[in-house]
Order: C-alpha cells, then structure tokens, then sequence
C-alpha cells in the first residue's frame, strides 16, 4: 500500500499477507438407540436402563469424553454436552422438597431463573450453599423450589458423566438410568445441543436433532343425573348432565369454548351405535352444545330434555370415547367406566289372542286340530327382525300361571320347544308388532284341574 514517509512522500510500502484461517465444516450428529425405539413416559419409568446413541458425522467426540467413568473428576465436556439434552416443553412443576434460601432484594424474575438453573443442574453441580446473586446476603426466608416432574426436572437432575459412554470416536452413548419419578401431562420434545467443547473440532453443530416422548394414556369414569336416567321417559321429563372425570391425564383448556374444533370431536363420540329414525342420533345427538371444563379433569356434558318426538323401539348404546384433542397427552382415552350407556326403550304392552285362548283339554290332548296364538305388541314396542327372533324365547314367555305337574309348564311347553328346535315352525313373525304360536299336533299327557291362565312376558 502507498502510505506517506517521514518528509510527507508517498513511499512503497508492502504489507504482510494475511494467513487465511481454514475452518472445519460443521458436522451433524445423528441419533438412535433403544430409548428412541420406545420414547414413552412408561418406558422412562420402567426399571430397565434404555441407550440414546449419538453418532457424528464430518466430526469426532472430545476425547475426553472417555474418561467419564465413575468416581473420574467432572469434566467440562461431560456436563456441557449433558446440560445440552433439554425439553423444549417442559411439564408443569411440582412442589420440590429441595429447599433453598432466598436473596434478599431478589425479584420474581430473578428467583424464577434460579430456581430453574437449580433444578436442571445435576446433584454435583448445585450449590450446597444458599443461592442469591452475587453481592447480595441470603435473607432468612426458607421457600421451596418447583421442580417440574419432567425431562428438565428429574432426568437432568439424575443425569451424570458416568451415564456417557464412548464407543468411538464418533459413537457416544448416553444410558439413561429408571426414572420412577418421571411424570408428564402431554408429549415432551427433547433436543440434544451438543457444544462445542465435546467436540474435536471446537465447532458448534450446525442443527440440534430433537426427539419425543409420548405420555402415558390415561382412563376417565362417567357419572352424573345422566346415569339414572337412561330410558325414554326420563329423559323427556328434564336436562340431565354427563360427568367425565380423567385420570393420568388432563382436559386441553380451551375445551368448551365457542367453536373449538376438540369439543366438536368429543361431542361426536356421543353418536349411537343405533340408528332409528327418531332415536338418539337424530333427536338428541344435534343438541348436544353445551360443554363445560370444571377443572383439569372434569368436564360436563349438558344433555338437553328430550323432545316428545324422541322413541326407540330397542334399546340404543352410547359407547363414548375421548379424543386424543381432548386431552393433554395427545393420546386417545379408549377406556371409560362404564364403557358404555344403554337407553332402555319404552317397555309397551302386549295382547293375545286366537283360537288357543278357546280351546279345551281334550281337544289339545287328541291333535284334532290346530290352535293359533296370536302375540300382538302395543305402544310403540316392536319385535326384532326376523333373523335375530328367537322363538325358544317367545315360547318361554308364555307361561301358565298355574304351575300343575301335567299342566303347559310341564307338558305343552317342553313339546312346543322341542318341536321349534327341529322343526321350526311353532314360532312365526308375521310383521313388526304380530308373531303367531301354533300348535300343530297332539300334546299326549296334558291335563289340568283347573282352567288354564297364560300370560306373556319377556323372554
């Protein structure tokens, strides 16, 4: 370069050339192992230790990450790389019983952030003395620190550089100890940060790969006026509300609210397993708006009264389910207690009639003809179709109520069934409401001593 000499000439100068510095690539780590085969809050829990592998590519471990054995003096590496393993959402907190001494002058803010660096240290690294900002004198005001019950809470506090093991340059293993404390409320993202200082290269990696860990699938119970009030006629007379109380799991918060899409969903699950035309899924099931979050774990459902349009002639089943937006865990909640509601319909009355009702003793004795019973169905009752009659049931419903040793409990009925069951042609449907009893033949040994009385039951 030109620059000016001692009388104010321009002299020839040249400079120094300046050593181009080469910088090593950034490289990646990639991770495996039997934790990532099964990242499950009850995984974590159970009493076997699970392996996070992490595997370098385009660079190489800090070899002192080698000497992580027991009782071998804290390295830096070690716990940089273990303060690196973070959740991203951590669970909430739980009270602590780690005591601590606030400062005095200490704001919200700043004990938060303490208390926060204090539970996601290892036990080595805490402070054993009281913790407070530099400068400032320990007050004598004892508080509990909250440590959440997640990865940040337990398993950074558990964790330690005899829990790292180097298989090679380039594979580091981390063996994760049981954690039976571990608890969360919905799935929890980990990332794993690896510094530089664990690096041969003393350059940071370019991403920090991340994985999951799902929570555990809670159970819910039913309860509410709803439960005694499963049958038409209850329902028509008032509003009745559904109780669902979770447990090892919690209500997202925004259930209930005005067009949230996982209140939608819930509702729908209140769908019947029946379709009749003015059953439940088409006079019940569109009023169903109203829910209501208690708490974390209880919702209520408000079933409305229903119209006098509401019938059914069987009975319906609600087999109700949570969804997995419904729930903190992101997991489905397939079990309920009870598993299901059953809506008895109205129970109607029944008629008889036909030339049975008419017929003498003797006549049924010597087969001289055949007799007819005629089964009708009144107020909305219907029978089921063809294919689901039984008519083994329809005969036992037909009982004398007299209970004589040669009488129809005793002789025709045991004939009429055995003659169902091969033959087939006692019992027959002849519409939704009618079924005909006959008996086609002589019933040898009948005999009463008084006049006969049937009536019809169910079944």
């Amino acid at each position: 370069m030109l620059r000016p000499g001692p009388g104010g000439g321009l002299l020839d100068a040249l400079t120094a050339p300046t050593r181009p510095a080469v910088r090593p690539l950034p490289g990646r780590v990639r991770l495996s192992g039997s934790l990532l085969e099964a990242a499950s809050e009850a995984t974590l829990k159970s009493s076997a230790p699970r392996v996070l592998v992490l595997t370098l590519e385009d660079d190489y471990w800090h070899p002192s990450l080698g000497e992580t054995a027991e009782g071998s003096p804290p390295l830096a590496a070690a716990a940089q790389l273990i303060a690196g393993f973070a959740s991203l959402n951590a669970s909430r907190p739980v009270p602590s019983s780690y005591p601590w001494a606030a400062a005095e002058g200490m704001t919200d803010a700043e004990a938060e952030a303490a208390a926060a660096a204090w539970c996601a240290a290892p036990d080595w690294r805490r402070p054993t003395s009281a913790l407070r900002p530099v400068g400032r004198a320990a007050s004598a005001l004892e508080v509990e620190v909250d440590c959440g019950r997640g990865w940040n809470g337990v398993a950074r506090r558990y964790l330690e550089q005899r829990h790292l093991r180097l298989v090679s340059n380039q594979t580091l293993e981390l063996v994760l100890p049981p954690l039976p404390s571990y608890a969360i409320d919905s799935p929890e993202t980990i990332t794993v940060a690896v510094p530089a200082a664990a690096l041969a290269s003393g350059a940071d990696l370019a991403l920090a790969p991340a994985f999951t860990i799902s929570a555990d699938v809670g159970t819910a119970a039913l309860d509410g006026s709803l439960l005694g009030a499963l049958n038409i006629a209850t329902l028509k007379t008032r509003a009745h509300t559904l109780t669902i109380r979770a447990f090892n799991d919690i209500f997202v918060s925004t259930l209930g609210e005005a067009g949230d899409a996982a209140t939608a969903e819930l509702l729908a699950f209140f769908e019947s397993e029946q379709s009749e035309p003015d059953g439940w899924n088409a006079r019940i099931l569109p009023t169903l708006t109203s829910v209501t979050r208690v708490s974390d774990t209880q919702v209520d459902v408000l079933v409305p009264r229903a119209s006098a349009y509401y019938s059914i002639s069987e009975p319906e089943t609600l087999s109700i389910q949570l969804p997995a937006s419904a729930m903190l865990s992101e997991q489905p909640v397939p079990t309920l207690n009870p598993q299901s509601l059953i809506i008895q319909a109205d129970p109607g009355t029944a008629t008889l009639s036909g030339s049975l009702l008419e017929a003498e003793e003797g006549v049924l004795v010597s087969g001289s003809s055949r007799y007819l019973l005629l089964i009708e169905l009144k107020d909305g009752a219907a029978f089921v179709a063809d294919d689901r009659l039984s008519g083994a049931a329809v005969l036992r419903s037909v009982r004398s109520l007299q209970g004589e040793p040669s009488g129809w409990n005793a002789v025709v009925l045991p004939a009429l069934l055995a003659r169902q069951a091969a033959v087939g042609d006692v019992v027959q449907r002849q519409s939704d409401t009618r079924v005909s009893v006959t008996i086609h033949e002589a019933i040898g040994g009948y005999a009463i001593g008084l006049g006969l009385g049937l009536g019809s039951g169910s079944g």
